[in-house]
């Protein structure tokens, strides 16, 4: 992945000036410029299905690949960096941006049929959508960076309450309530009162937060080769860690522990099964003696 990211993020031609990604979809042919990436900063982009990519920033999956760890420590620092970076793209007058650019012109008559919703910076099309807010909240506390956090929390406490809790917001840099947008929306209220509760108890994010388990990594991510040891997949997982380098082995045997403790926990739950199936089945048999004994007695 690490390597996936170099070449997406550090390898454009000719300084960084401009690159384009193209993408073949029968007759259409869609270009992005990656100069908007900045020198400290990337993200992750869509896949959509093989040999089908969407350059395209999207909000959700890039926070919830910091949250759940499937970003490593560098590619999390990155994303975050960009968004800061590009700040006035990103959040601007409303967090958050669902994605960035929108579709525009015959990109949008093609993709979405001209639909009258999704028209550029609207809806799913670009569009600000404030129930993003605690997701972002939330990667920021992750990372350390509480600071970026507020600074969105801020943007949008001047005006939700004002326009009623709306639903989206249109527009490049959010200046409108959407065109379709409803009001007193549940998870607009949520995702504003969640972002200030996590901020004055960042340890709650622990609930939500997934670090990433390296033993179970190292013991499912690996393959054995000849010399009866495994090469991990994720190099970057720990050499990001404090305290340096890491070597990125380990030995079958400790792997084979891995497995055997896996292979314990299914037995237990399987021994857990059937002692509920002989509980069942003893009440039953139970069961058939009282009904037994009843119709004796009468």
């Amino acid at each position: 992945m690490d390597e996936a990211w170099d070449d997406v993020v550090t390898q454009c031609p000719c300084q960084r000036t401009i690159a384009a990604s193209v993408i073949h979809e029968g007759d259409l042919v869609v270009v992005i410029a990656c100069d908007w990436i900045p020198e400290k900063g990337g993200y992750l982009i869509g896949n959509l299905q093989p040999a089908h990519m969407d350059f395209r920033f999207f909000s959700l999956g890039n926070l919830w690949a910091i949250i759940s760890s499937l970003a490593t420590q560098r590619q999390a620092e990155g994303i975050l960096n960009l968004i800061e970076a590009k700040w006035e793209d990103i959040i601007a007058n409303m967090p958050l941006k669902i994605c960035y650019p929108a579709l525009e012109y015959e990109e949008w008559r093609i993709i979405t049929g001209s639909d009258p919703k999704n028209t550029p910076w609207s809806y799913h099309n670009g569009g600000s959508w404030p129930t993003l807010l605690w997701q972002f909240t939330l990667a920021c506390i992750k990372m350390g960076r509480r600071d970026l956090a507020q600074r969105a929390i801020e943007v949008a406490e001047k005006r939700l309450s004002e326009d009623k809790w709306p639903e989206y917001y249109d527009t490049r840099t959010g200046r409108f309530i959407g065109k379709q947008s409803r009001l007193y929306q549940t998870w607009t209220i949520a995702g504003y009162l969640s972002s200030k509760m996590l901020l004055d108890c960042p340890e709650l994010a622990s609930i939500l937060i997934c670090e990433e388990d390296l033993e179970l990594l190292e013991g499912c991510a690996c393959s054995v080769n000849k010399s009866a040891r495994t090469k991990c997949s994720r190099r970057a997982a720990r050499s990001q860690e404090p305290g340096g380098s890491w070597n990125c082995e380990v030995s079958l045997a400790e792997t084979n522990k891995i497995q055997a403790r896996s292979l314990a926990l299914q037995l237990d739950q399987l021994n857990t099964v059937v002692g509920e199936q002989k509980s069942i089945q003893q009440n039953l048999e139970d069961v058939k003696k009282k009904k037994l004994k009843y119709a004796n007695i009468c």
